[in-house]
């Protein structure tokens, strides 16, 4: 069964700009490709597609602007990274998270019980936690709330599934729904 995840894509000139703010981050930190760019609302697992996508059927995407709320880093010990760009937690994105957590589990998946925190993985791998560049980026959070990549208009909602590579996972699109 794949791995399925339900998401709003990023735009490419918006991931595009990001990376461009973490131009400086150490080259050990694999960088996402702008075009594989998405905010998660709900990783699901390994699953089956069909279930979720019945749960899905009818669900509208309101139109909404999301916007930049700066970057931030999970570490973990060992040195392994994530380097985020937080997203503002939208009153719309929010509900949306929460409607679509309720249709999952009337199909028996029960989301995270942690509390959803928006954002979308911009690069990862090993770091020194010291590192100036590194934290040169954290510290840009100014840049990121203006210019290209301050926030995007959600255009679709994705159920992806996920192929784990070497080079980073394969991405496929088993169903979306557009704005409206």
């Amino acid at each position: 069964m794949p791995r399925l995840f339900i998401a709003i894509p990023v735009p490419e000139s918006v991931g595009a700009a990001w990376l461009s703010m973490a131009r400086y981050l150490p080259r050990s930190l694999r960088r996402v490709p702008p075009g594989r760019m998405h905010l998660t609302l709900h990783f699901i697992g390994e699953a089956a597609v069909e279930p979720i996508r019945s749960a899905l059927a009818g669900l509208g995407l309101p139109w909404m602007r999301l916007k930049a709320a700066g970057p931030g880093l999970l570490a973990r010990r060992g040195g392994a990274a994530v380097v985020w760009m937080g997203i503002e937690p939208d009153p719309a994105l929010m509900a949306l998270h929460a409607e679509i957590g309720d249709r999952l589990r009337t199909v028996g998946f029960e989301p995270e019980r942690r509390a959803f925190q928006p954002h979308v993985t911009i690069a990862r791998g090993r770091i020194h936690r010291h590192d100036p560049a590194l934290e040169a980026f954290l510290r840009g959070t100014g840049e990121a709330a203006s210019g290209p990549g301050a926030g995007f208009d959600a255009t679709s909602l994705v159920l992806l599934s996920s192929e784990l590579r070497p080079d980073g996972p394969l991405y496929r699109e088993e169903w979306s729904i557009p704005v409206g």
